[in-house]
């Protein structure tokens, strides 16, 4: 069979064409799948960021509290109430910056609620005069750093849920290298 020459040329460059097409699909694709990746990794770093934050505002909150038992003084009141608002500031911040996994979500709820327990009983303590027994205060004490610990033990749940999670994305994404490699 005989082909004509304008036979010979548009054929390879169909052939070319449908090769760079094949290519700019697979190349957005992995495009996105790379965008998301890197949505995703952002996610997963502001949450272990959050659990940080949220460890060392837990013993933040308490010092004040720990302090005014000690000393009395009235300042420990306005540090403490700082670090509530902090408090305020950083499960606001966390709401919107996880996803909607139901286990992160009950965790983060479940934190948020205890905090303002642990922070309703540190009240108790700052409101107690000075003439208060020291076997009452020490008793609320032991309860707010037991609380406290349990407060402690749920972040590092979440810490560990957060680590399986970023376990889970960066095997998808040596998985997505893989196939890229392949293809390219």
């Amino acid at each position: 069979m005989k082909m004509g020459i304008s036979k010979k040329i548009v054929a390879p460059s169909i052939i070319s064409l449908f090769f760079i097409l094949v290519l700019v699909i697979f190349s957005s694709y992995s495009l996105r799948y790379y965008i998301n990746l890197l949505e995703e990794s952002e996610r997963l770093t502001n949450a272990v960021e959050f659990v940080g934050d949220f460890q060392m505002l837990t013993d933040e909150l308490l010092m004040p509290v720990h302090d005014y038992v000690i000393s009395g003084n009235k300042k420990d009141r306005e540090i403490f109430a700082r670090k509530t608002i902090e408090g305020a500031h950083l499960f606001e911040n966390v709401k919107g910056a996880t996803k909607e996994i139901p286990q992160e979500r009950t965790l983060i709820k479940e934190m948020e609620n205890d905090f303002v327990i642990l922070q309703q009983k540190a009240l108790v303590i700052l409101s107690i005069s000075s003439s208060a027994s020291k076997t009452e205060i020490t008793g609320l004490m032991k309860e707010i750093d037991l609380f406290e610990h349990n407060l402690e033990e749920k972040g590092e749940k979440l810490h560990t849920l957060i680590k399986k999670e970023m376990e889970n994305h960066h095997t998808a994404s040596i998985q997505h290298n893989k196939l890229t490699a392949i293809v390219f």
